[in-house]
């Protein structure tokens, strides 16, 4: 398997779970039992493809198997192939992938989770959402080198078959417990929702562009800082272990923050932090403190915790609706956009350089003037109504 295919299997996956979200809520309004099994069923998919992934012998296997499969019930769990595979520049055997932010999320988890989310919490929602978001994270800083150990001593296909039954026996088990506040007889009668006409105001797009402007930036560091670290002799995967517990805390924090301050002012705080920690910390890296300091202090603490405020979004921009949580679908589309648009952006900086120096100095510019031209988010308050402003 070379790395273009493997980059496929990674973006399809990623895909499949930021966009699915819109094509799953309206289901999810008007047959409200997938709310209540759709998480099951992603958790059975999700041990399905790792199943078949497992006992794959060619590309097309996997394509189905960890970029369909696996992104329809599941997300973020691919993109980069172990060295062998690489190597070989062919699929003899079961290659394992992972993601670059190293989160596996479940679709059909996800998004039911922020339905329950919001008929759990409404005062908190801000503080939920980031419990929420760093849950996810703490397991994605754990679980790599669980993976390296197993993909060490006991292989990929191994590794693969071990996460089919971890899916069965540890997460299926937890389903009874994941449910809403709201009964199933309150959602066959759900009350009319008016949510599109919320799709056609300039607050809502508003939110939309800055998602997109920030997501586009965001993604530069955790996928080019292990190699950046490599090339400059530091290592790699420590600073991304400090850049994944540093979003634990930033996603708690801003979520937090979002339910006593407006988000407008967040979403240029933690734009301005980041940015400038790019620019500053990473264009002028010269060790690993630095570097460090980069992932674990300011751009994972500010610039990780972003997500968090898509709860808050979504009040903002239809305050007055009992499902606003199902806008949260749209602004992943705008994260989704990102995810797919910043690998090949990114590769053609890198590769129209004329050193790897350079070209990761060109990344550095450009994910850090993205990321400060997101705080323009602050001017997003001047499209608030008197009716919507708290």
């Amino acid at each position: 398997m070379n790395k273009s295919l493997a980059a496929f299997i990674g973006t399809l996956c990623s895909g499949i779970l930021y966009c699915f979200g819109a094509v799953l809520t309206p289901l999810m309004d008007k047959y409200p039992w997938i709310i209540k099994w759709g998480p099951t069923l992603g958790t059975i998919t999700c041990s399905a493809s790792c199943l078949i992934a497992g006992y794959s012998s060619k590309p097309w296997q996997l394509v189905l198997s960890q970029g369909f499969l696996y992104g329809f019930g599941g997300g973020d769990f691919i993109s980069i192939i172990t060295d062998n595979a690489i190597r070989n520049r062919k699929l003899t055997q079961p290659c394992f992938l992972w993601s670059d932010d190293h989160v596996p999320i479940v679709a059909l988890l996800y998004y039911p989770a922020f339905v329950f989310l919001a008929e759990w919490w409404v005062d908190r929602r801000g503080l939920a959402g980031g419990i929420m978001f760093s849950g996810a994270s703490v397991f994605g800083l754990l679980y790599p080198p669980v993976l390296e150990w197993s993909l060490k001593n006991y292989g990929t296909a191994i590794t693969y078959r071990a996460f089919a039954v971890f899916w069965l026996i540890i997460v299926l088990p937890m389903m009874p417990f994941f449910h809403g506040r709201l009964p199933m007889a309150h959602r066959r009668n759900p009350q009319k929702s008016s949510m599109t006409r919320y799709l056609k105001t300039p607050l809502f797009w508003a939110f939309m562009l800055v998602t997109l402007i920030q997501s586009l930036a965001f993604f530069v560091p955790s996928l080019y800082m292990p190699a950046y670290a490599t090339i400059k002799g530091l290592p790699g995967g420590l600073i991304l272990a400090l850049y994944s517990g540093a979003c634990i805390f930033g996603q708690l924090l801003v979520g937090t923050v979002s339910d006593h301050f407006d988000s407008s002012w967040l979403i240029g705080i933690t734009s301005i932090c980041s940015g400038i920690s790019i620019l500053g910390l990473w264009g002028h890296c010269n060790g690993f403190a630095m570097l460090a300091s980069f992932a674990l202090i300011l751009d994972g603490l500010s610039a990780g915790g972003f997500s968090c405020l898509w709860q808050r979004f979504a009040m903002r921009v239809a305050p007055s609706e009992q499902k606003s949580s199902n806008l949260i679908s749209f602004f992943a589309i705008s994260r989704g956009i990102a995810n797919v648009l910043t690998g090949p952006i990114a590769g053609a900086l890198v590769q129209n350089s004329s050193s790897a120096v350079e070209g990761y100095q060109t990344l550095v510019n450009y994910s850090g003037t993205l990321m400060l031209l997101s705080s323009i988010g602050v001017g997003i308050r001047l499209l608030y109504t008197t009716k919507n402003v708290s």
